[in-house]
């Protein structure tokens, strides 16, 4: 019977773009995560500071770097996403973090 099967806790991925080690939405984004993990959900967070990815080039192979990262993406149930903006979009590294 469906009511007699537990559900697994959602897998949810938490992506920071900021490069600033003193970053006001990456600590908004933990803010979340946190109070999501309280609600009984597995979380992570991922700082694209911390990837280390080069620029994005169809013409290279994909990067160990970018492919761990794709997996996790893949992986997870929803993603939060937290960056600042400049100039009227998300910054230039979560950009290429999602490419």
């Amino acid at each position: 019977m469906a009511g007699d099967i537990m559900a697994s806790p959602p897998h949810i991925l938490g992506v920071g773009g900021s490069l600033r080690v003193g970053s006001t939405s990456r600590t908004a984004l933990a803010t979340v995560l946190e109070g999501v993990t309280a609600s009984g959900a597995r979380c992570r967070l991922i700082w694209v500071r911390d990837l280390d990815l080069p620029l994005y080039n169809a013409d290279r192979s994909v990067p160990p770097e970018a492919q761990q990262f794709a997996d996790t993406v893949y992986e997870c149930d929803a993603m939060i996403w937290s960056t600042p903006t400049y100039h009227g979009s998300v910054s230039g590294s979560f950009k290429n973090a999602l490419d």
